[in-house]
C-alpha cells in the first residue's frame, strides 16, 4: 500500500488523500473488501473518528507501466 496527499485538480475537488493498494488477484481484493476483519475494523474506526464527506474507489488492471 502507498498513500499520500493529493494535489492538482483532484485536490481542488475535495479529494485530499490518495491510497493505492495492490493485490495479487481479484479474489484477494474481494476478500479484503468483504471478509477481512482488520479492514472492517479500520473502516469502522474511520467512520467514528474521521468521517469523510466523499470517497472514490477505482479498481483497474494495469495495461501500461512506466518506471524511470
Amino acid at each position: 500500500m502507498q498513500a499520500g496527499l493529493a494535489f492538482g485538480d483532484v485536490a481542488k475537488q475535495g479529494y485530499t488523500l490518495v491510497a493505492k493498494t495492490v493485490f495479487r488477484n481479484k479474489e484477494d481484493m474481494e476478500y479484503y473488501e468483504k471478509e477481512c476483519a482488520a479492514h472492517q475494523e479500520y473502516k469502522d474506526f474511520l467512520k467514528q473518528n474521521a468521517p469523510v464527506e466523499g470517497l472514490m474507489t477505482c479498481c483497474f488492471t494495469p495495461d501500461v507501466s512506466y518506471e524511470p
